[in-house]
């Protein structure tokens, strides 16, 4: 998510310096993209859109919040979302994590992976659910330059 909400800023800011607004579709698909218009259908932002991540890995919220998607969430916790497949195929979990999985109804995430990629929202999958604060503060900076515009 850092470098999908990086493109997003910088096709803002170029379009601030120059003029020049040629990649604003692009933007705008960067921004849908993050939303949930990907393979995977899930906004890859906690608590927007309708589906979004629900077994983050984070010792808060695996522990104190709901693993539910509803009630007490980190909202606005920003995930990496897809990775490397292969990075997925042995599942990594902090001591004491409550267990946690979600998926889509009709079936695993896995059936939207290809060309190297996964999802999966599970609290043992680091790779795709662990929220990080500079992918937060990147995504705050885009969706700020985003909205001034409109």
């Amino acid at each position: 998510m850092p470098n999908t909400f990086g493109l997003l800023a910088t096709a803002e800011l170029y379009a601030r310096v120059t003029g020049d607004h040629r990649y604003d579709d692009f933007a705008a698909r960067q921004l849908a993209w993050v939303f949930g218009a990907n393979a995977w259908g899930t906004s890859f932002v906690v608590g927007a859109g309708d589906l979004y991540p629900h077994c983050l890995q984070h010792q808060v919220a695996n522990l104190a919040m709901s693993r539910t998607g509803s009630g007490d969430i980190l909202r606005g916790a920003v995930v990496n979302g897809p990775n490397d497949a292969d990075l997925l195929k042995e599942a990594d979990t902090f001591d004491g994590a409550r267990p946690c999985s979600f998926a889509p109804e009709g079936g695993p995430w896995s059936r939207f992976d290809g060309r190297g990629a996964g999802y999966v929202d599970d609290v043992r999958a680091w790779q795709t659910v662990e929220p990080a604060d500079d992918f937060a503060s990147t995504a705050l900076y885009a969706l700020s330059l985003t909205a001034a515009r409109a």
